[in-house]
């Protein structure tokens, strides 16, 4: 029998891609499509401070190029997630401008299906500021709290469920690779928390993040379990431990969402 599955023409393609375009920047700055490895391959909209001519112009870069350094291990998680699910929330991610200088963007992502290997990301200028700094989670537990409030607001208008994760390494201060290990945990919560800032260090071993709803105790146990062992310190493992909340959105009057 004849293969009856109907494959999209190059104009339905096209179409597909500029709708996209389209989409994306009546609620994005800068578009980029980067492969998988980040090398951009379209550029369009402003220029953001990323160069000092054209956005088109960023075409050929590496997209780590235009990141600080000690963003790369949470931005390349970021791309890995992207890759594996198809789609990327707004997330907050700090770019650098082309004198070197840090700020901070709001960037989304998604996949489409005719493009395997490609990864379409719009960036917007944050309409807030991060309290957090390149690469690291928050340390103020004060301001961590006073923002859950607004961040439960948000999520009970969109009617998107959150769970706050609260982690427990013992032993992980007294390793010779301490910080090292720490920015590789940072840079993971970093890139499941909600908003991309979501995350706070309570102090050298243990972290709270809050999170979409559907990601479980056991993922990330997973999650943390193998990068330990990629830093050489597989009987830490028994020594994680992970304490999950179930909490509610509250939409703008106040009553909590189910």
């Amino acid at each position: 029998m004849a293969d009856q599955t109907q494959k999209p023409s190059d104009a339905q393609t096209v179409l597909g891609r500029d709708r996209f375009v389209a989409f994306a920047f009546a609620s994005a700055h800068l578009l980029l499509e980067t492969d998988n490895d980040g090398r951009i391959v379209f550029a369009a909209g402003a220029r953001c401070g990323l160069t000092d001519r054209r956005a088109e112009d960023l075409v050929g870069c590496c997209l780590f190029d235009l990141l600080p350094p000690g963003e790369h291990t949470f931005f390349r998680m970021l791309l890995t997630r992207l890759i594996d699910s198809g789609k990327l929330d707004p997330t907050h991610v700090f770019l650098k401008t082309v004198a070197g200088q840090p700020f901070a963007m709001l960037m989304g992502g998604c996949r489409l299906p005719n493009y395997a290997d490609r990864c379409f990301l719009g960036f917007s200028i944050a309409a807030r500021v991060s309290g957090r700094t390149v690469g690291r989670c928050l340390s103020d537990l004060k301001s961590f709290a006073e923002s859950l409030e607004s961040r439960l607001c948000a999520a009970g208008t969109t009617e998107r469920g959150q769970r706050l994760s609260l982690l427990d390494i013992v032993g992980l201060a007294d390793r010779d690779n301490a910080p090292e290990m720490r920015n590789s945990l940072e840079a993971y919560l970093l890139s499941v928390s909600t908003d991309g800032d979501a995350a706070v260090r309570l102090n050298d071993e243990r972290y709270a993040v809050l999170h979409r709803d559907d990601l479980t105790r056991e993922e990330i146990i997973l999650d943390i379990g193998r990068l330990l062992a990629r830093h050489g310190a597989d009987e830490l493992r028994d020594a994680l431990h992970v304490w999950q909340i179930p909490v509610q959105g509250v939409n703008r009057h106040g009553i909590r969402t189910p």
